[in-house]
């Protein structure tokens, strides 16, 4: 397992009206941080995940994806639900950046998302520094199959 960060915090959500994936995170001091990764899955805030996921300003998702191969608008249809839109989507393409689908990016483009593929390493840094800083950032990682 590759550490990324060393915060641990439990997350608690009592009302429906706190759940806003993307704002309010940092004043309640609830934000997603990707502590490590592996070729299954990840630690985030402490909690392991196994399998692919998706993380907002506050709050991850276990998603259903395998491979870059699955990433489709299907895939990503949580996007069109969310609001307010993250600006930018960080994904994690596994253990090297690869090119993303024509139909994907066009999907993003129409939630007015910016996209930003990388390895799933250089993905959960930039999620985690963005996240911290505010920034309406979501990440969709798959797990890296090779660890370096």
């Amino acid at each position: 397992m590759l550490s990324i960060g060393g915060r641990r915090r439990l997350m608690t959500m009592a009302r429906v009206e706190d759940f806003n994936v993307l704002s309010g995170a940092a004043e309640a001091g609830q934000r997603v941080n990707i502590d490590a990764y592996d070729e299954t899955g990840f630690v985030v805030d402490g909690v392991d995940i196994r399998g692919a996921i998706v993380c907002f300003g506050n709050s991850t998702f276990r998603w259903n994806v395998s491979s870059i191969a699955d990433v489709t608008p299907d895939s990503l249809a949580i996007f069109e639900a969310i609001r307010p839109a993250p600006e930018l989507l960080v994904l994690g393409c596994g253990s090297h950046m690869v090119p993303v689908s024509k139909e994907v990016r066009s999907f993003l483009r129409k939630h007015g998302i910016g996209l930003e593929p990388e390895s799933t390493a250089n993905a959960a840094g930039t999620f985690n520094v963005l996240n911290e800083e505010g920034r309406k950032v979501a990440a969709a990682l798959l797990p890296a199959t090779e660890i370096r």
